[in-house]
């Protein structure tokens, strides 16, 4: 149609007005034109499909089952969580979780029972244990670094051998001693106990208690052990013997203080003390009760405050020098205030001393000397001395000196400096008994 189209301008085509022509008058109408309005039963076509914005179906299940709607587009919403026919809103289900569940905020302390959750994920008592840094039996786990702390302390590296104890393998000195032990008490095999070269500081003092330890360093002015007070080293602390000791290559010092190196307590035999030296050590090594058929030899006293370098020593008790039955003592050099071998207290029994060169400064006694008071311990106890190869320089008495001493022998004593100004070298004083060979008098050495 177009312009000046009759029914567009609203009239027929013979010209006359649309309006004024009545509806029984336009033919091929359908029955829907002359209704005023239409309802459901004026509905005949089929089911509007989805695309032109119908369900496509003529029933409500059919029509939900075309939408995709599931079961719960018939429940309605409750702000509660029941059991019922409707469904909870948001705030319900928040409100039910944070009673019946845990919340991430609370960071599990919320639990209900926090046993009963160890056990549901399998957890042990250990779980419950804090961690510390040492090793305790208290309630606490040790870290790592206690573990390996304690290792280091008390067992022998992967790597060691059988029998050989690196005290740098240890947290100490004495801990390495203590394995060594242990493993002769378990296999009954020998055991060494090496130091490196090196200083090794030494706070409290070592002790030695098994037979069959050896102590072994890589010199004795290469390996020291360092100590500022009391005693270094003590062998023999209990009450049974001790057989097949041996402390080779070592040296024992004392920055300070008045130290000793060894201390020989008691019940020490057939052991061998070689190749060491005493740098400032007050008393070198001490030699005390029952201590018998042992070897010194090879011992050097390089500090100036030395008292005795080797002192055999009475403790009193009844017949208690006569543990130096059997020693030999040889090859010790060095210097000492007083002597540089000393035997002091009960008869000696059978004691050989040879090769010692000795300086005595600033005034003592003799480079050698022996102060017995063998009368006093009871019958069948004596003195069995042999002293050969002495030489005494420095300010002394004597080169070697005996108090109340018997069955003393001297061979090849010589003196020099202002030592025997009385004009000998070799004193028996008071009840000493003995003979003298090749004694060498002062000035002519």
């Amino acid at each position: 149609m177009s312009t000046g189209d009759p029914l567009i301008e609203g009239k027929s085509a013979s010209g006359a007005a649309l309006s004024s022509i009545p509806v029984s008058g336009i033919t091929g109408l359908g029955s829907l034109a002359t209704l005023s309005s239409v309802n459901n039963n004026n509905w005949s076509g089929t089911d509007l499909a989805i695309l032109n914005g119908g369900t496509g179906a003529s029933d409500v299940v059919s029509a939900r089952s075309n939408l995709g709607l599931g079961t719960a587009a018939l429940r309605n919403v409750e702000d509660t969580l029941t059991n019922g026919s409707n469904l909870p809103d948001g705030a319900a289900i928040i409100s039910y979780c944070d009673a019946a569940y845990l919340n991430e905020s609370s960071n599990l302390s919320d639990l209900t029972s926090v046993s009963t959750a160890r056990s549901n994920l399998g957890l042990g008592t250990a779980a419950t244990r804090n961690a510390e840094d040492t090793m305790t039996n208290g309630s606490n786990l040790p870290d790592g670094a206690a573990i390996k702390a304690y290792g280091d302390a008390n067992w022998a590296s992967s790597g060691s051998d059988p029998g050989w104890y690196d005290v740098t393998d240890y947290g100490s000195v004495q801990a390495a001693i203590n394995a060594a032990e242990a493993s002769v008490a378990a296999t009954g095999i020998p055991a060494t106990v090496w130091f490196p070269p090196g200083n090794h500081t030494v706070t409290s003092t070592l002790t030695l208690d098994t037979s069959y330890v050896t102590l072994l360093g890589a010199g004795p002015m290469a390996s020291m052990l360092n100590k500022s007070s009391g005693t270094i080293l003590s062998v023999g602390t209990g009450s049974s013997w001790q057989y097949g000791l041996s402390v080779q290559n070592l040296g024992f010092n004392a920055p300070s203080g008045t130290v000793t190196g060894i201390l020989l307590n008691r019940y020490v035999s057939q052991s061998f003390f070689t190749n060491l030296n005493f740098g400032a050590c007050s008393y070198g090594i001490i030699v005390g009760f029952n201590c018998d058929w042992n070897t010194f030899n090879c011992l050097a006293f390089t500090g100036s405050n030395t008292v005795y370098g080797v002192h055999i020593k009475s403790d009193g008790t009844s017949n208690a020098a006569y543990n130096a039955t059997g020693n030999c003592y040889s090859n010790i050099k060095g210097q000492a205030t007083q002597a540089l071998i000393y035997g002091s207290g009960g008869a000696f029994g059978d004691i050989c001393i040879s090769n010692v060169n000795a300086i005595i400064y600033p005034n003592g006694i003799a480079g050698v000397w022996f102060n017995s008071d063998y009368s006093a311990e009871g019958t069948g106890y004596s003195d069995h001395i042999t002293i050969t190869g002495v030489h005494t320089d420095g300010v002394a008495q004597y080169s070697v000196a005996t108090t109340n001493c018997e069955d003393v022998a001297v061979c090849g004593v010589t003196a020099g400096g202002n030592v025997g100004t009385a004009g000998v070298s070799v004193g028996f004083i008071g009840t000493s008994t003995g003979c003298v060979s090749a004694a060498i008098a002062p000035g002519n050495t």
